[in-house]
């Protein structure tokens, strides 16, 4: 009987994950002038508040630098998300996105070095 329970629980663990789409084809861009970051990620979803992207990890040059929360998602696509940070020449970017029913995508950009005039 325990191992018939063991069973049916491993097999709702599994189907509950198996609906899950992780984010991807996340794409980051930065824009110098106004030190903001694009995150762009692909994670359809029919119910935006029960099957969302639910957090975005912030790290730059390897250490977390912030984290952002969401309640839903807001559009059925995916993410479209603007974040403010500060970074310079060299610097590395990366974002983690993680889906409210598991899984999760990243996306990391450097940020290049200015050229010399001349």
């Amino acid at each position: 009987m325990k191992l018939n329970i063991f069973f049916f629980s491993m097999f709702l663990l599994y189907a509950a994950t198996s609906f899950a789409t992780p984010p991807s084809d996340m794409s980051l861009t930065y824009d110098k002038e106004k030190n903001i970051v694009h995150v762009s990620a692909k994670h359809p979803s029919g119910r935006l508040e029960r099957h969302y992207v639910r957090r975005l990890v912030i790290y730059k040059n390897d250490g977390p630098v912030e984290t952002l929360n969401f309640p839903r998602q807001k559009l059925a696509a995916g993410l479209e998300e603007d974040i403010e940070l500060k970074a310079g020449p060299g610097d590395r970017i990366s974002i983690e996105a993680f889906c409210s029913q598991g899984g999760s995508g990243k996306a990391q950009i450097e940020i290049p070095q200015d050229k010399p005039e001349g």
